[in-house]
């Protein structure tokens, strides 16, 4: 295809535009894509819309579930630790107290907490870690600039592209 056959996809419900993105497509992805037929694509799409939707449903659900669940925790808690309760068995589950210790930097001071740390001899304790969710950002921000990513980070990370489709309320 070429010209203006090769911006638009026709399918049986309308007419789909290649973005940008897809002209990255690798050779076998193309040829994949293009194996698929149009009735085949059309009910992917109305199976993939219809369980997007029950997605949406469960997931408003199970958000209303866990709110209520987490108001009722704070209210057995309170009734565990009060009248020294360890466990019931209600429904076929048994309630119990679970107790686990935590510990976090005080008021969130991470270099004195890891000061502490390899003070008393922990070192194993201390990572030094990169946040890859702010990396990717700096290199998508990059992209979009048409920025050429430094030759150290080219050589220090792996940069792929990822697809997924995605939904959103047709206006």
């Amino acid at each position: 295809m070429t010209g203006e056959q090769d911006k638009k996809l026709i399918l049986p419900d309308g007419e789909f535009e290649r973005k940008k993105d897809l002209n990255k497509w690798t050779p076998p992805e193309v040829a994949q894509a293009k194996a698929v037929k149009a009735s085949e694509t059309q009910d992917a799409m109305k199976q993939f819309v219809t369980l997007e939707k029950e997605r949406r449903v469960l997931e408003s659900r199970l958000k209303e579930v866990k709110e209520i669940r987490d108001g009722l925790e704070q209210t057995l808690l309170e009734r565990f630790q009060e009248g020294q309760i360890l466990s019931v068995k209600v429904d076929g589950l048994t309630v119990y107290l679970h107790r686990q210790l935590w510990a976090r930097p005080k008021g969130g001071d991470y270099d004195l907490a890891v000061r502490a740390l390899r003070e008393v001899g922990w070192d194993d304790l201390v990572e030094i870690k990169c946040n890859i969710h702010r990396v990717s950002s700096q290199v998508r921000e990059m992209d979009r600039e048409g920025v050429e990513l430094p030759e150290p980070i080219r050589e220090a990370f792996d940069v792929a592209e990822e697809y997924s489709i995605r939904t959103r309320k047709a206006s």
